[in-house]
C-alpha cells in the first residue's frame, strides 16, 4: 500500500514536471537503458502521455528526436531493409505517422507502461518497411528469410506479403490486427501478449481463446483455402 502511495504521488509529482526537464530525463533513461544499468522508465512515459494521450506537439517533437535514432536501428535490422532502395530516416519518419495515429488520445489508454509502447512503435517499424516492399513489388531475397511466419495451422505455403495483406483485409477489428502481428509478425507468445497489452487482454488464456477465434476465421476463408491447395490466382 505504501509503496503504491509512492507510485501515485511520483506520477502526479512529474506531470507537473516542465517539458525540457522530462525530455533531459528521458534522453538519460535512454542512455542508462542502452548501457544496460538501472534506468526509470517513468519518465519517457510520461513524455509520451504527453504527446498523445494530451496531444502535446512539443512533447511529439522531443519523443521523435529522442527515439529517431532507435527506430533507424530497427529499420537498420530488419531483414528487407536492404533490398529496399531507400533510407533508414524514411522508413523511421513514416512509421512514427502510423504509431501517432494510432495511439492518439484515448486509444493511448490501451498502453500502461513504456514497454507497451515501444513494442508497437516497433511493430509500426517493422510494417512500414513490410508494406513498403510488398506495395513496389520487391521480391524477397529468400523464401526461408521471410520476416512474415507462415501460419501452421493452416500449413500455408504461399508468399508472405500475400498472406499478411490477406490477414488484413480479413480482420476489420483493430485488436484482431494487433493481436495478428502481434503472433504472425512479431512471434509473440500468447503470455508476451497479454503482459504487454494488459488493457486489451486479460491473460494468455484470453489471447489464446482470441487467437483461435481468428484462426478459424482464417481457415473459413474460400481465398485462403484455394491458395493454399495451390490456386496461384491473384489477390
Amino acid at each position: 500500500m505504501i509503496y503504491n502511495e509512492r507510485q501515485k504521488e511520483k506520477s502526479m509529482d512529474m506531470r507537473e514536471f516542465p517539458l525540457d526537464e522530462l525530455s533531459r530525463r528521458c534522453a538519460e533513461e535512454t542512455k542508462n537503458f542502452l548501457r544496460h544499468v538501472p534506468h526509470d522508465t517513468e519518465y519517457c512515459y510520461e513524455l509520451f502521455r504527453r504527446a498523445l494521450a494530451e496531444k502535446d506537439s512539443e512533447a511529439l517533437d522531443q519523443i521523435y528526436l529522442n527515439y529517431l535514432p532507435q527506430m533507424r536501428r530497427w529499420v537498420s535490422n530488419h531483414s528487407r531493409f536492404p533490398i529496399s532502395g531507400e533510407i533508414d530516416e524514411y522508413f523511421a519518419h513514416h512509421a512514427f505517422q502510423q504509431f501517432f495515429f494510432a495511439l492518439l488520445g484515448e486509444k493511448f489508454n490501451n498502453f500502461p507502461n513504456l514497454s507497451s509502447v515501444l513494442a508497437y512503435l516497433k511493430s509500426c517499424v517493422h510494417t512500414t518497411v513490410t508494406q513498403y516492399v510488398r506495395d513496389n513489388r520487391i521480391p524477397p531475397l529468400l523464401l526461408d528469410d521471410m520476416d512474415i511466419p507462415v501460419i501452421s495451422d493452416l500449413n500455408a505455403d504461399i508468399e508472405a506479403e500475400w498472406l499478411w495483406k490477406h490477414i488484413c483485409n480479413l480482420l476489420i477489428d483493430a485488436n484482431d490486427q494487433l493481436l495478428a502481428q502481434c503472433v504472425f509478425v512479431l512471434e509473440m507468445r500468447p503470455r508476451e501478449v497479454a503482459k504487454q497489452y494488459p488493457r486489451i487482454w486479460v491473460d494468455a488464456h484470453q489471447v489464446s481463446v482470441r487467437l483461435h477465434q481468428i484462426r478459424r476465421t482464417l481457415a473459413k476463408d474460400p481465398r485462403l483455402r484455394n491458395r493454399l491447395n495451390g490456386d496461384s490466382e491473384d489477390s
